[in-house]
């Protein structure tokens, strides 16, 4: 294993969380792996000091509030690019398909193909390329 993977499952091997072969890998790891002992030894005493401090009670209004915002947020999407720029979004996608199946319907006949082969790729191509273009939306749009 790799030390960002190994730092990745030292607290879940500390809570007795991982299954017994990664726990298997993750010590055998441990073993030749200085640094990853030291992130280990680290986690350890801060477990150590929490675990010495008195448990916190939440404020009796603190649950309502967290299910209201939650209920509010429930229909929303947070897009990955600002609302304004969306439609420039999906447009140059679009436009990037479309350049892409051109440029291939040009060079199929050019790379050796038989003509026949070539004509059914070439009439394949648009469905492949709005296939392509659904997926992003699907993604793009999910909830």
């Amino acid at each position: 294993m790799r030390c960002p993977k190994v730092r990745a499952k030292l607290q879940a091997l500390l809570d007795g969380a991982l299954p017994a072969t990664d726990e298997a890998r993750l010590r055998d790891h441990l073993t030749a792996c200085e640094p990853c002992r030291g992130h280990l030894d680290s986690l350890r005493l801060i477990d150590e000091a929490l675990s010495t401090q008195p448990e916190a009670e939440p404020r009796p209004e603190l649950a309502p509030a967290i299910m209201a915002r939650a209920r509010a947020q429930r229909g929303r999407r947070r897009p990955l690019v600002p609302v304004w720029l969306e439609g420039w979004t999906l447009a140059s996608v679009a436009l990037g398909l479309a350049a892409c199946g051109l440029a291939v319907s040009r060079f199929l006949p050019a790379a050796g193909l038989p003509d026949e082969l070539a004509a059914q790729a070439s009439g394949l191509l648009p469905v492949a390329l709005a296939a392509a273009f659904g997926l992003f939306g699907m993604w793009y749009y999910r909830p």
